[in-house]
């Protein structure tokens, strides 16, 4: 993996070098997976072979790097702030949180091998993060499917017969966890699952009203039966009203009004195109317009000056 990562594609024999690198990986994860060091955004983290971040990571810098703006925003603004990471992986959205600032976390992850890599991982990333193991879902209990891992993400698909697995809604796990009842960031990244996640915890949003940032994909919402769109505009009745678009590379798209059709013309535009290109949203109630306005500035900045890889 150094090998790949220290290789260039400018030119013909680095492409190949790294094509041949990346081919002997796939071979060898298929039979043995071992751990490997990666070093993220200042953090030394342990990861499968298989995992496709530092891959990502090379080829797009940017990748999940917006995470960490805004959660340093938004302690900026309140030092006292907390975060919840649902699909907490093996725990590269706190590494990449803490590069930016010191808020507490809760993260929450389902996946059995991804959480004996981020419990050998927290003691790495500092202190005061916690970890809760099982899946979220819209209401607690059985829900039907089967989680399958595979290139360093996990994910529940629909199973064949009346395979279930046990969930609990936010809220729930929330009442474990009573420090963290009023987060000023949520963030989800569970492949297809997070528009539902939130669907379920309308209530709570409508209260407590944290920033929202989550993957937005129609091919993996519609392979779940939803359909996305009724649930932004459930979120808007709440008292959402300012949304930051990026690309799912990282890379900022606009920002607009959360009732605005450009939302629509998205995800028709990112339809179909089988979860290789989605988008990840970043929402605002109505109470931080000031914290969107500030954000959106700074991030037509950072894009605007940045220089190319």
């Amino acid at each position: 993996m150094n090998g790949f990562l220290a290789t260039t594609e400018h030119s013909f024999v680095g492409k190949l070098v790294a094509y041949t690198l990346s081919l002997m990986r796939e071979r060898l994860t298929r039979v043995w997976d071992p751990l490997v060091q990666f070093r993220l955004d200042g953090y030394n983290i342990l990861l499968p072979l298989s995992h496709s971040l530092p891959k990502i990571r090379k080829r797009f810098p940017d990748y999940s790097a917006n995470l960490g703006r805004i959660a340093a925003a938004i302690a900026a603004k309140d030092p006292h702030a907390r975060a919840i990471d649902i699909g907490a992986n093996v725990g590269d959205s706190v590494a990449i949180i803490r590069a930016k600032c010191s808020m507490p976390i809760l993260c929450i992850e389902a996946d059995a091998k991804f959480l004996t890599i981020f419990e050998k991982n927290m003691p790495l990333l500092g202190r005061d993060i916690y970890l809760f193991a099982g899946f979220v879902a819209m209401d607690t209990g059985p829900i039907v499917g089967e989680a399958i891992e595979t290139s360093g993400t996990a994910r529940l698909v629909p199973a064949a017969g009346d395979t279930r697995v046990n969930a609990e809604s936010l809220e729930d796990i929330l009442k474990r966890f009573p420090e963290f009842q009023r987060p000023r960031l949520l963030k989800s990244d569970t492949d297809g699952f997070d528009l539902p996640i939130l669907h379920g915890a309308l209530d709570f949003l409508q209260e407590v009203k944290p920033v929202l940032f989550f993957e937005y994909d129609p091919f993996y919402l519609s392979s779940h039966g939803h359909e996305g769109l009724q649930t932004l505009r459930e979120l808007l009745r709440i008292g959402y009203s300012k949304v930051l678009v990026y690309d799912n590379f990282g890379d900022f798209l606009l920002a607009t009004n959360l009732e605005s059709k450009v939302l629509e013309d998205l995800h028709a535009y990112f339809s179909g195109r089988g979860a290789q290109r989605y988008m990840d949203l970043c929402l605002f109630s109505d109470d931080d317009v000031a914290l969107f306005e500030a954000l959106h500035s700074a991030e037509r900045t950072y894009f605007s000056t940045r220089r190319p890889t």
